[in-house]
């Protein structure tokens, strides 16, 4: 076989170097990632942890001992400026400093942030301190979740559920059931959160929010605009709500 020659240039991503942990259940996240990032020079690599078919505080507590092992996975020689664990109910349950501890044994990443940490940290830019609560886990999942919020200075004035243990069936929950239960539900809280990454969300934020007259959160909204704002990435993302469009 004939050699030839070749040059080296810049790896994809000149503006940054995201990583994404990913629940090996979950359908949905990174559809959601590349509808806002695509246009923005960012390289983003995806490595899956695994996860249970069904939600459970024990199946999310698993993970733990998976989430240094899913970071060793990300090519070696790339240093992160951000990693995110995707999934908000294993993170209020393994704790937010303990995900970001384990990932940092598996990988190089000068911040680490999930779901939970995002929604916390979206709350104090938009001065948000009262939340419609809204989840499709069972009750014990959705109730640690709740806690871990209120212990952070965020009351939930309304909390309901889809009662779905079946990640399978998360994805599938049609956005226009969202939409139906956030109506159904909301009664003047200045926000609402539509809690986990595996439902189809971003079609519907901005349809919720002008129905509403408040701002309306999702767990891949949160987390894509925290990774972005670690990673000091400017943006012009209309379309996704107004946390996105007042970064």
């Amino acid at each position: 076989m004939r050699k030839v020659s070749y040059e080296i240039g810049l790896p994809i991503g000149s503006k940054a170097k995201l990583g994404l942990i990913v629940l090996q259940a979950d359908e949905t996240i990174e559809y959601e990632f590349w509808q806002l990032i695509s246009k923005l020079d960012l390289a983003l690599h995806v490595s899956r942890i695994p996860s249970n078919s069904e939600v459970s505080k024990d199946g999310l507590m698993a993970m733990k001992k998976e989430l240094s092992e899913a970071a060793s996975l990300f090519p070696e020689k790339i240093r992160f400026n951000v990693v995110g664990y995707a999934c908000t109910s294993a993170s209020s349950i393994i704790g937010s400093e303990v995900v970001s501890d384990m990932i940092r044994k598996g990988c190089d990443a000068q911040e680490v942030c999930n779901p939970i940490s995002a929604l916390i940290a979206a709350c104090k830019k938009m001065k948000i301190n009262d939340l419609l609560f809204l989840t499709p886990y069972v009750s014990n999942v959705s109730e640690h979740l709740i806690e871990e919020v209120n212990s952070n200075g965020i009351r939930t004035t309304v909390t309901a559920s889809f009662d779905e243990k079946n990640e399978a069936s998360v994805a599938r929950i049609r956005p226009t059931s969202i939409v139906d239960a956030v109506n159904e539900l909301y009664s003047g809280q200045s926000a609402i959160f539509i809690s986990c990454t595996n439902l189809q969300t971003f079609t519907i934020i901005e349809e919720i929010e002008k129905k509403c007259g408040c701002i309306c959160f999702s767990s891949n909204q949160v987390l894509i605009w925290q990774m972005l704002r670690l990673a000091e990435i400017d943006h012009n993302l209309r379309g996704y709500g107004k946390l996105l469009s007042k970064s």
